[in-house]
């Protein structure tokens, strides 16, 4: 089975700062969520959660997510949770961004985008408690989703080292996100297909 969603970006617009979201949240645990991105370098964050403009490398870190690894592992290692951006190598017209596979249910998510970057959060600022619920009266806490946000890389228009963020007046603004489901037998994950 595959399903997919194509997200097409076209716009003339006034000088203006660009990023798209889809939000994945799931049923309240993404534990077993196995996630790689194709990246190797990220960027890091200060106290208020802006990129401080170092693009680094990672080799030998939690942000290492070019092999695939669960949400539980990255969460133990990343006690805050994740809110990055990753810098996604390639220079295709629609490059390989992510792959989320979930084992029980066997649904693996593949994004594709032409933006230079995607943002990986792990719905840090959810509360703790039982308090917020969702569809089915679902309950939502800290951690029990995540989003994979295509973009440029966050803070652009104030580092120059940073791909440029902005159109021009008459500039075309064109970006594609694709999103494709399929369902693939258990133990079966990897960047290809």
């Amino acid at each position: 089975m595959k399903q997919q969603l194509h997200m097409p970006h076209r716009s003339t617009l006034q000088a203006t700062p660009i990023s798209t979201l889809l939000d994945m949240l799931g049923y309240g645990n993404i534990d077993d969520h196995v996630i790689s991105i194709n990246a190797d370098s990220y960027l890091p964050i200060d106290e208020t959660g802006i990129p401080t403009g170092i693009i680094k490398q990672v080799s030998a870190s939690a942000f290492d997510l070019r092999e695939p690894k669960s949400f539980k592992v990255l969460l133990g290692m990343v006690a805050d949770g994740f809110d990055h951006n990753f810098c996604i190598n390639g220079t295709e017209n629609l490059n390989k961004i992510a792959r989320v596979y979930h084992p029980k249910s066997g649904i693996s998510m593949h994004v594709t985008s032409t933006q230079p970057g995607v943002q990986l959060y792990t719905a840090n600022f959810l509360p703790e408690d039982d308090s917020l619920h969702g569809k089915d009266q679902a309950t939502y806490k800290k951690h029990s989703g995540f989003c994979l946000e295509t973009q440029n890389y966050p803070n652009a228009i104030n580092q120059v080292n940073f791909p440029r963020a902005y159109i021009d007046v008459g500039e075309v603004y064109e970006h594609t996100t694709k999103y494709l489901f399929t369902t693939v037998k258990a133990g079966i994950f990897g960047h290809g297909g």
